[in-house]
């Protein structure tokens, strides 16, 4: 980075450049490196499409309690639980911003979450999927509700925001600030995991992201383990990535 700011990189030529940088400063073992992570991910993006395309019905290879080898059948939609959000994406016209001003840009917006784009893409590809949130009883929860399918488990709550994020971008639109109100995610809750033991059970898999508070990780990950249920870990950010180690789920 040094590098590039001392040669006037920046904007669009500023990955190229880094690029260049590292492939010529490791004799190219960083390029061989990325081709061969490229590949794998396209086996890996293939698993996953042929999986998903076999319809709803898994045979997975699990254990039972007693360490036994069993095949069983399951014929529920994954899971997916996590977050959901209100976009807003907001990006200057300009380089010159001047403070304590009004400038001209962009403003977008749309819906988000982790969680919740999870769900999407599962419901686009046909396979359709059941998803666990929350939102609150506000404007911007209706928003949500309303782009939903009827079959997502999104609880409306009293008390507390529908979660929202808030980008700024400079004119090239690369990041510069980003606001998040999530805390609403915290109502995400052990008890709701409970409540959703029998979906849980009957799912192929279950995805869930960072977004739940650890215990309700750890409950999660306990019923998945009583029944044999495959997991996916999206962790969000890095501050979560280990957020589902804090405690470890009992048999």
């Amino acid at each position: 980075m040094q590098a590039a700011i001392a040669n006037g990189i920046s904007g669009n030529e500023l990955s190229p450049y880094l690029l260049d940088y590292v492939t010529s400063n490791t004799n190219r073992r960083s390029l061989i490196a990325n081709i061969t992570l490229l590949k794998n991910n396209t086996v890996v993006g293939a698993n996953i499409a042929r999986s998903l395309s076999l319809g709803h019905k898994r045979y997975l290879h699990t254990s039972t309690q007693r360490g036994h080898d069993r095949s069983v059948e399951r014929g529920g939609k994954p899971v997916v639980i996590g977050g959901i959000n209100f976009d807003l994406v907001l990006r200057f016209k300009q380089n010159k911003i001047e403070t304590l001003s009004t400038n001209a840009g962009w403003i977008k917006h749309s819906l988000g979450g982790v969680g919740r784009n999870l769900a999407q893409c599962l419901e686009q590809v046909g396979r359709g999927c059941e998803f666990i949130s929350v939102v609150g009883k506000d404007a911007f929860g209706q928003m949500i509700l309303k782009e939903l399918p009827d079959s997502c488990h999104v609880r409306e709550l009293s008390g507390v925001s529908t979660a929202k994020y808030c980008v700024l971008l400079n004119e090239q639109g690369e990041l510069m600030y980003g606001v998040g109100d999530m805390d609403i995610h915290e109502r995400i809750t052990p008890l709701m995991m409970k409540e959703s033991y029998q979906l849980i059970a009957d799912s192929p898999v279950v995805a869930f992201d960072g977004n739940p508070p650890y215990e309700t990780i750890a409950e999660l990950l306990s019923i998945c383990k009583k029944e044999g249920v495959a997991t996916w870990f999206e962790p969000t950010c890095r501050s979560s990535s280990t957020k589902f180690l804090r405690q470890t789920p009992t048999p």
